[in-house]
């Protein structure tokens, strides 16, 4: 067989041919480079940004440490204070919704 019967038996652009056979449908464009590698500086920016982030969240949960100690204290302080169980003022202070405020309200009636 000769080369150039192959030759002329293999299309020359492909993407044209099936984009004549299939009209509807969409052509995705190829990707020239599909890794981009980060040059020094974008690497370093994004080093800084994680170590602020990080440090802003170990603040952040010291933060909320400090005031679920204080929480619990005032809570003890209110149970002590009015009479009830400090789970029972726990679970009020937790409490997002009203009408969860009244189940407890009642199951501490009965």
């Amino acid at each position: 067989m000769s080369t150039a019967l192959i030759e002329e038996s293999q299309p020359q652009d492909q993407e044209s041919i099936w984009t004549s056979r299939n009209p509807t449908k969409p052509v995705i464009p190829m990707r020239v480079d599909s890794t981009r590698h980060l040059t020094d500086a974008e690497k370093a920016t994004a080093s800084e940004r994680r170590a602020i982030s990080c440090e802003r969240s170990v603040v952040l949960h010291q933060a909320i440490d400090t005031c679920l100690a204080a929480r619990k204290v005032e809570a003890e302080w209110l149970a002590k204070d009015h009479g009830w169980k400090t789970e029972y003022i726990e679970c009020l202070l937790n409490a997002s919704h009203p009408s969860t405020m009244h189940w407890f309200i009642r199951k501490a009636s009965n």
